[in-house]
């Protein structure tokens, strides 16, 4: 039942986020398995995770995949513009024009 728990957690979410109709990607690779993990520090842990680049580029010439995102909702956070400016930002950075970046309007209670 644990392992279960463990494996669904994640799937789970927040009744204030309904509206965010977001897609979870759950990836669990095999040991040894490649690409291997990026690390990121977040609130005092350092946490694996892995670039849908890299898992996309299978020949390992860069393949050109893009995430057909269309919009994006950032979450609460006690700097709710500066975050909306960086997300467009970064998108544009990486050829993603057009997104519509909004902030949530969902309190932040950090």
């Amino acid at each position: 039942v644990v392992d279960a728990l463990q494996f669904f957690m994640p799937t789970f979410k927040y009744g204030d986020f309904r509206e965010e109709q977001e897609r979870r990607l759950i990836f669990t690779p095999a040991p040894g398995a490649l690409p291997k993990p990026k690390f990121h520090p977040r609130r005092g842990l350092l946490v694996p995770y892995f670039s849908l680049r890299e898992l996309s580029d299978r020949d390992g010439v860069g393949s050109g995949f893009k995430l057909p995102i269309k919009n994006l909702l950032i979450g609460p956070s006690s700097h709710r513009a500066l975050n909306v400016e960086s997300a467009k930002l970064m998108l544009a950075t990486h050829g993603y024009l057009g997104v519509d970046v909004k902030a949530s309007t969902t309190p932040y209670r950090g």
